[in-house]
């Protein structure tokens, strides 16, 4: 690889935690490479693919809907979000029963819908108080006793907030991250060695 252009969409927790070391490992090793990074919701980086104005995403499982092939590389689990001295610090694991009727501030449903999809499906009788497109937005708010949340794990790990705690649910609840494309099969050799690269960095099978 003597050039060329890789064009990423990612969300935002990837870009933080998982994109700086890679990048550098894949800087070092294909100097020449031109990379563009667009942090993006779910349903913008799906967008992104089907546009071309991305060439491969770091996204969360899609929905059927999507229409875009997908390699799943890592489990992460969602997680309670509250202020700290919250009365869920004395649980090891949050029971579901005990979101029932608490106020919650989530993700926009047209940015990324996998807290809504994941409360949805855990049949709860709660209330939206904010939604909004930025993660780290929901968490100052929570730090601030406005609600309480259910966010990735690895974007509670970028986040350095000491005003929060997080728990697991007691029946956990997952997203899957991947690398999404519009054909996996077609992606050319600038994608398939950063996807290499990827894999090295984090450890990843």
């Amino acid at each position: 690889l003597t050039s060329g252009t890789l064009r990423i969409a990612s969300h935002m927790s990837c870009s933080i935690k998982w994109l700086p070391p890679v990048l550098k490992y894949f800087r070092d090793n294909y100097p020449n490479v031109y990379i563009e990074i667009s942090e993006a919701g779910q349903k913008h980086a799906v967008e992104l693919l089907h546009d071309r104005s991305a060439d491969i995403a770091l996204v969360s499982g899609p929905f059927e809907e999507d229409k875009i092939d997908f390699m799943p590389i890592y489990t992460d689990p969602l997680v309670v979000v509250f202020p700290k001295g919250h009365t869920f610090e004395k649980y090891d694991r949050v029971p579901v029963a005990e979101l029932n009727g608490k106020n919650f501030i989530i993700s926009s449903d047209d940015f990324d819908a996998d807290s809504a999809r994941n409360l949805k499906a855990m049949n709860l009788d709660i209330n939206i108080d904010f939604t909004s497109h930025n993660d780290f937005s929901i968490i100052s708010m929570v730090a601030q006793h406005m609600g309480i949340s259910i966010l990735p794990k690895l974007i509670i790990d970028c986040a350095n907030n000491d005003s929060i705690s997080w728990r697991e649910l007691d029946k956990p609840r997952y997203r899957t991250l991947g690398i999404g494309a519009t054909s996996l099969n077609e992606l050319g050799p600038v994608e398939n060695a950063f996807i290499s690269a990827l894999k090295k960095v984090l450890d990843l099978k």
